[in-house]
């Protein structure tokens, strides 16, 4: 990757939850997306973390806080989505 550019570097983290029971077969998906930085930056989080710059940042996600990460995350989104679901679902 060092020899990639920087036009070239965007990357995501996506997630897929799914919710599976009688008469229920629903995925819900989520994605951040961002960039690969050349650079790690920050102590937080873990596997690439330091190395991902999400496009709502200037921050890596090993620089931005539990609460910010929590909010913008592929995960935060997909669990939205089923949370929306489901309150929709059961009133």
């Amino acid at each position: 990757m060092a020899a990639v550019p920087d036009e070239r570097r965007s990357c995501r983290f996506r997630c897929a939850l799914s919710l599976v029971g009688e008469g229920l077969n629903e995925i819900f998906s989520g994605a951040c997306e961002g960039t690969l930085l050349h650079q790690r930056r920050g102590t937080g989080g873990f596997g690439y973390d330091p190395l991902f710059q999400p496009v709502e940042s200037s921050c890596t996600f090993a620089e931005i806080s539990a609460e910010e990460k929590a909010r913008i995350s592929h995960r935060a989104r997909a669990l939205a989505k089923l949370i929306e679901f489901l309150s929709k679902k059961l009133g």
